[in-house]
């Protein structure tokens, strides 16, 4: 990832998941990636495959906010905003 000054410097991103009720983590993905922006459609799928349930809410960043992302959402999660 290319960080202040023009350095490159090794990143990781990760996701997690967890159900608030049982306090437990349902999946977790670390990514060698600069950029997680397409990563939400996954971690609902993983939810599902996990849980075996919709997941009823999802915290994400600006970052995470694109038209093909959002496209998904309101697909998956009729309720998005």
């Amino acid at each position: 990832m290319k960080c202040a000054g023009g350095v490159i410097d090794d990143c990781f991103n990760a996701q997690t998941t967890g159900d608030e009720a049982a306090h437990i983590v349902v999946s977790a993905e670390g990514l060698n990636a600069s950029s997680d922006l397409q990563q939400p459609p996954k971690v609902l799928d993983d939810i599902q495959a996990h849980a075996w349930q919709q997941a009823e809410q999802l915290l994400a960043d600006a970052g995470s906010c694109t038209e093909a992302v959002m496209a998904y959402l309101t697909h998956k999660l009729p309720q998005t905003d």
